[in-house]
């Protein structure tokens, strides 16, 4: 029988994988993006779109779409005039239109009948949205790399370069139903979170690039495109939004289920952080909220996993201070009697459930656990159910991103780059 508990009290828990150090300084990330725009000739659409404005303001951004095993590959399509380049630049093949299979063969590139003796290579095409990976299509310039592993075999690694306006074209499209009626400030809310996030992750990972998964954020190719999408980055492009002279950690999620949560007792900061300090959201109130089972095999095998004996005796959650009632850590008691104490959000990932907003949880009769919460994702920054109900009720893009980030300011990316030669 495992004996289940909510507490008000704080334990002891290890360094949050999820903790972030301080932001980078302005003149840092601006450092970090001379950098990347220096390296690219790249000409984007938007410029085109709108005349006069500064190519310097829409950097590249590199967004890694797929790690293929040797085994497996993609089918590759190349539209109109596309070229095959070194790393420097350098054109090593170019053609018109290519049809081919894409894969690792001995742990070298093979591009369809090419067989460059390089382990990293660039595709370009002269048209837009003109790179096709099995049925999808995108804009930008397609790096392939064939990258050493720490087993020592090789990955195919597919990264795609595209200006930042259509990185955050494809996160809007990808993280909200962008065919919604009544939608256009939220999307404008979301575009902006988009392109503040990922400035923002740029500056605390080692690695130049941002994943199209929800681990960073969630980029979709040209095929999910709507005009709505479009018109709100249009709408916004190149705003960010700053708090105390620094690039906000623009974390959002899909429902708060009535409250966001502080980003500091979850773990998500170091330390309290005021534009990510928890809001009411009334709007956004699931009367039904969800359930989750987790069998008591489960609860067996996290006990073993953990070291905790043959099964579990205890689960508590704790509160601690959180204005979103969100659990903020677990604590796990086995039948030897050690706990093993962790985060609420791997407690997350661990049952499966849909959020910490945990309301009820009880042992069944069967030995499972039983939880009832409401929300949808970690909690913290936008939530994109409430900016869409507020959009519905007519709050402006504004009102909405400030209800979320209360004390955050909007600012123009200009303020980064200008001094950029």
């Amino acid at each position: 029988m495992v004996l289940v508990g909510f507490e008000s009290a704080g334990i002891g828990v290890g360094t949050s994988v999820n903790a972030t150090g301080p932001l980078p300084k302005w003149m840092l990330l601006a450092l970090c993006l001379a950098a990347l725009w220096a390296g690219s000739l790249w000409v984007d659409r938007w410029q085109s779109r709108q005349s006069g404005r500064d190519s310097r303001l829409n950097p590249p951004v590199l967004v890694q779409l797929d790690s293929l095993r040797p085994n497996r590959g993609v089918d590759l399509g190349l539209r109109g005039r596309w070229r095959m380049l070194r790393p420097d630049g350098v054109v090593l093949e170019q053609g018109v239109d290519f049809l081919g299979r894409l894969k690792l063969d001995h742990g070298h590139l093979k591009i369809g009948v090419f067989r460059p003796e390089l382990s990293h290579v660039v595709l370009e095409t002269d048209g837009d949205v003109a790179i096709r990976l099995n049925q999808r299509w995108y804009r930008g310039r397609l790096h392939l790399l064939a990258e050493l592993q720490e087993d020592r075999s090789r990955q195919l690694v597919l990264r795609l370069e595209l200006p930042l306006e259509d990185y955050v074209l494809g996160v809007v499209s990808g993280e909200m139903e962008t065919s919604s009626p009544n939608a256009d400030a939220a999307l404008q809310v979301q575009a902006v979170a988009a392109r503040t996030y990922a400035l923002w992750k740029l500056g605390q990972v080692e690695r130049p690039y941002l994943l199209d998964s929800t681990y960073d954020q969630r980029f979709e190719s040209a095929d999910f495109e709507t005009e709505s999408a479009v018109r709100a980055v249009q709408a916004t492009v190149g705003q960010i939004l700053v708090y105390d002279g620094e690039i906000l950690a623009a974390y959002y999620h899909a429902d708060c289920g009535g409250h966001t949560s502080a980003a500091y007792p979850l773990g998500f900061r170091r330390r309290p952080y005021p534009p990510l300090r928890g809001v009411a959201d009334p709007l956004c109130r699931d009367p039904f909220g969800w359930e989750k089972i987790v069998p008591a095999e489960t609860l067996d095998a996290w006990a073993k996993q953990f070291g905790l004996g043959a099964y579990l005796e205890t689960v508590h959650l704790y509160r601690r201070g959180d204005p979103g009632q969100r659990c903020a850590a677990v604590q796990l008691i086995g039948a030897n009697g050690a706990p093993e104490n962790f985060l609420g959000e791997r407690f997350r990932s661990l049952t499966g459930s849909r959020s910490v907003r945990i309301h009820e949880m009880r042992c069944r009769e069967d030995g499972a656990l039983w939880l009832r919460g409401s929300g949808y994702g970690h909690g913290i920054g936008m939530c994109q159910n409430g900016a869409l109900l507020r959009s519905r009720a007519g709050e402006s893009f504004q009102d909405i991103l400030f209800h979320y980030y209360p004390g955050a300011e909007l600012a123009s990316i200009a303020s980064l780059v200008s001094p950029i030669p």
